[in-house]
């Protein structure tokens, strides 16, 4: 759990362009992703949100979340600034799968990740089960919620624990992090 690191990482200069690896509808994206992705783009973040372009179990698609954005934008004068001013974008992440393999993905994702300071992966399949131990050459949190009994086991941790890995290449956390 690396949450107090990326609380800490929040005080200072704010994060440029980050791209967001979202999961599930519902309840992750609604309660979860916009509410952070609101906050980002108050602190005066470029916010990319890459989303499956096919269907996968409960995976929101590219298509799902564009109408979703377009639904709530009037609902929030920062989401409304956001999307006049181009701040606030829906990508497809040329996958159909709840695990997010990132040899795979589309030229356009990987275009858009060459100036971004922030890549978020967001949910279990994602996260967990294929990025986990994944470098980047940017800043990278990682966000899940362990939702089976294998993975509480090997984590040590009781069921629906949340996972904060926040991650800056090449450091070491310190004691005074």
């Amino acid at each position: 759990d690396h949450l107090e690191h990326w609380v800490k990482r929040l005080k200072r200069a704010p994060v440029q362009k980050m791209m967001v690896f979202v999961d599930n509808s519902g309840a992750d994206i609604v309660l979860g992703i916009i509410p952070f992705v609101e906050e980002m783009l108050r602190m005066g973040s470029e916010v990319v949100l890459a989303a499956n372009s096919r269907p996968a179990l409960n995976d929101v698609t590219s298509h799902e979340l564009r109408l979703l954005i377009r639904k709530i934008t009037p609902m929030s004068p920062i989401l409304v600034d956001a999307h006049k001013n181009d701040k606030l974008r829906v990508i497809e992440n040329g996958l159909g799968s709840p695990c997010l393999d990132l040899s795979r993905v589309s030229q356009h994702i990987a275009d858009e990740c060459i100036d971004c300071d922030l890549i978020v992966i967001e949910g279990m399949g994602r996260t967990i089960h294929t990025n986990f131990n994944s470098c980047f050459q940017r800043e990278s949190l990682k966000l899940a919620v362990i939702k089976n009994k294998w993975l509480c086991d090997k984590f040590s941790c009781p069921m629906f624990a949340a996972v904060c890995k926040y991650e800056v290449p090449d450091t070491q956390w310190g004691a005074d992090d």
